[in-house]
């Protein structure tokens, strides 16, 4: 399957250059962030995707950028290739943001280790970063060490991508909700949309593959889900409502309500099974 990036082709050449670019320089990376959602269900589920309304529109690419500690890159090298290339900082964003033609980037450090909170990698992180690793870097290293690859659609022809996992981009979202404490609808609507149309079952097994590598992930993933989304009145359905459909009660009601069935189905089977 050649799935298609939401993006101009001009704009697509640009990720994929940057890609390159940081395969050049020793790091793998990882596409995380509002991209994800439909790349995944689509590889994942098809059906599920044929059966989902539009995902929610957005251009911004996050890509999350592996260093090794004490390896020949640094963050600089990697600023300093993304300026070669004729990126621009747009600090007005953030410290992470970049802009070329009409392409925003977030270009995402995560230093190896750092959600095990390794001295070295926390040290490093020091530089730029001032959030618990636990919160800023949440699902980022799982999605490097586990990502789905897919086949996208470029210029050049189809190229492999290597796009955060299940287990992983549901982390960073839900993280992202704790940290967006004004702004969480966007990342509500993408956790629902994504529950509510992938079978089950396919979230499950997700979920027990991760935990073997990953419990603290896991448990902090169905922490979150049984909090905020479990029930059609808990925030994060009232926010994915609010986003995907309408803020009224009477009309959203069945909304929250199939998202909260879909957490409810999924976390009582991870139960059962693990």
């Amino acid at each position: 399957m050649i799935q298609r990036l939401p993006l101009v082709a001009g704009d697509v050449a640009h990720l994929m250059d940057v890609i390159e670019r940081m395969a050049g320089l020793g790091s793998s990376t990882v596409l995380v962030g509002g991209l994800v959602p439909p790349l995944l269900l689509e590889a994942l589920d098809p059906d599920g995707f044929d059966e989902a309304p539009s995902p929610r529109e957005t251009t911004d690419c996050d890509l999350a950028i592996g260093l090794v500690i004490g390896a020949r890159t640094t963050i600089d090298d990697i600023h300093q290739s993304l300026l070669d290339a004729g990126w621009q900082p747009d600090p007005q964003r953030s410290q992470f943001a970049w802009r070329k033609g009409g392409l925003k980037l977030d270009a995402l450090p995560v230093p190896a280790g750092i959600e095990a909170r390794d001295a070295a990698a926390v040290a490093a992180v020091a530089r730029f970063e001032t959030r618990a690793p636990e919160q800023f870097f949440r699902g980022y290293e799982f999605a490097m060490q586990a990502p789905v690859v897919i086949n996208v659609e470029t210029p050049d022809g189809p190229r492999p991508l290597r796009i955060a996992g299940l287990v992983a981009i549901l982390a960073a979202k839900l993280q992202a909700r704790l940290d967006r404490r004004f702004d969480r609808k966007r990342d509500a609507h993408d956790i629902g949309w994504l529950v509510r149309y992938m079978k089950p079952s396919l979230i499950v097994d997700a979920l027990r593959r991760a935990a073997a590598m990953r419990s603290d992930l896991v448990a902090f993933v169905q922490g979150q889900l049984e909090r905020s989304f479990s029930d059609p009145d808990a925030d994060g359905c009232m926010d994915y409502a609010a986003e995907a459909h309408s803020i009224v009660d009477e009309y959203n009601e069945p909304h929250r309500e199939a998202v909260a069935m879909s957490i409810r189905v999924i976390l009582d089977a991870y139960r059962r099974l693990g």
